[in-house]
């Protein structure tokens, strides 16, 4: 019998980062680690008797990068449950996350994700990203950005496969990319409130790798153009040419700034 739900964790040599969003899983939902070639092993190093649910480590032989991770964990989990939920080493999920978004799966839903409470490294708060909630916003907004906190989401693993699973040629894209795909093949959502604490780090893809990242949401949003949200289409372009030019801590700051007065 399948089983309903797991989570999915990538993991690269941060170690007590994963013992922090371990720590945080209350609901008794199975977690698959993907190791991506750690220079020491995670299996060698979690004791997987400390905790109360049951834990999956994959070990890849050498580091590919995340998207290539997560496929691994995608093709274990195939078959094996009907939803993954997403998370990242260090970051934390909120009590009765997995019973919400739970509770929205079906009739035709494939993507659910949440809003997220954007933390610095020491948890302290710093804004919560309030995204669009409904399908019909999210097709719209999805030109302009990535309206959805991977670690966030809880997917369909069947649509998610097929959708041809993470893109691996939208480097440091890879969920923007697949989240565009999970759009065609049913309705997607937000839930209006945070079930994540999400790390915002200096040394993070997103920071080291900013403009890898922005190249290749311009070519996501260039190849899922349709002539309905041409409006969304052209301000989407231009807004990945702003960000471009724009550091990440100017961003992050304006992100703050607005949601102090929504």
């Amino acid at each position: 019998m399948m089983n309903r739900v797991c989570y999915l964790i990538p993991y690269y040599n941060a170690y007590e980062d994963l013992v922090v969003s371990l720590d945080s899983l209350s609901e008794g939902v199975d977690v698959v680690i993907v190791d991506d070639g750690s220079s020491s092993p995670l299996i060698d190093r979690l004791d997987k008797t400390k905790y109360s649910f049951n834990i999956f480590i994959l070990t890849m032989t050498k580091n590919m990068g995340i998207e290539h991770a997560l496929n691994y964990g995608i093709d274990y989990i195939s078959g094996k449950y009907e939803y993954v939920a997403r998370l990242d080493a260090g970051d934390k999920s909120y009590d009765s996350r997995i019973e919400k978004q739970l509770g929205c799966m079906g009739d035709d839903v494939v993507l659910v994700g949440s809003w997220a409470n954007f933390v610095d490294e020491q948890y302290n708060f710093i804004f919560t990203s309030k995204l669009p909630q409904s399908d019909s916003e999210i097709r719209k907004k999805l030109y302009l950005n990535n309206v959805f906190v991977h670690p966030s989401v809880m997917m369909n693993v069947d649509a998610v496969v097929a959708a041809g699973r993470y893109p691996t040629n939208t480097k440091c894209a890879e969920d923007y990319g697949l989240f565009f795909e999970l759009s065609k093949r049913g309705r997607v959502m937000n839930l209006g409130i945070p079930l994540i604490d999400y790390v915002v780090s200096p040394n993070s893809l997103s920071s080291l790798k900013r403009k890898q990242q922005i190249r290749s949401r311009l070519k996501i949003v260039v190849r899922n153009y349709e002539a309905e949200y041409t409006f969304y289409f052209v301000r989407g372009v231009f807004r990945c040419f702003l960000s471009y030019v724009a550091p990440r801590q100017l961003t992050t700051f304006l992100r703050r700034f607005i949601s102090a007065y929504e």
